[in-house]
């Protein structure tokens, strides 16, 4: 029994490892942006970065500004 739990939760394993490591890339992705452009939102490397990222920095834009 335990055995076939195992072996039917192991997708699911992956795909919250894939998650975790997916989350890991958007906030180094985020602190890069940050550090290459602190105040520039025209910046090319702004425009296509992924959305997170993009909110991310914004929002620290944002709140350095008010």
């Amino acid at each position: 029994m335990f055995e076939y739990f195992d072996r039917s939760m192991l997708p699911a394993r992956k795909y919250i490892a894939w998650r975790f490591e997916y989350s890991n890339i958007f906030i180094v992705q985020c602190c890069r942006q940050e550090n290459i452009s602190p105040g520039d939102l025209n910046d090319r490397i702004f425009d296509h970065s992924m959305l997170l990222a993009r909110e991310y920095v914004a929002l620290r834009f944002e709140c350095s500004n008010i």
